[in-house]
């Protein structure tokens, strides 16, 4: 959202777009490059890697007390690169939370993608 409302380059579609990568980065860079142009599927690869540079973060600070919410913070990569992080610092009751919504937002980024570019 803060680039459309910082820069009025980018459309309302577009911003939305931007947000639903979810931390998957290899998909969504490639996507935008592909259904848009090479700028904003750049915009969208660091976002997706700021975003799971931050859930790493949340992840080894808040993780133990809260844990819901950094595992919602890795977005997609909660299923994957960042599992470990959840078993060890949310504990092993929260894998399969982490397991479902990384699966989830992997399903749903793509689509959601697509859509607000196209609409």
């Amino acid at each position: 959202m803060n680039y459309y409302l910082l820069n009025k380059h980018f459309t309302l579609n577009e911003t939305l777009a931007l947000a639903q990568g979810y931390g998957w980065y290899s998909m969504s860079g490639i996507l935008f490059t592909q259904l848009h142009s090479a700028e904003l599927g750049g915009i969208a690869l660091l976002t997706d890697l700021f975003r799971e540079i931050v859930a790493i973060f949340l992840m080894y600070t808040m993780g133990w007390r809260f844990p819901r919410p950094a595992i919602s913070s890795a977005g997609a990569t909660s299923m994957d690169v960042t599992l470990a992080m959840v078993k060890q610092s949310c504990g092993t009751h929260y894998v399969p939370h982490a397991m479902m919504s990384g699966l989830l937002l992997s399903l749903l980024a793509p689509l959601l993608i697509s859509l607000f570019l196209n609409f």
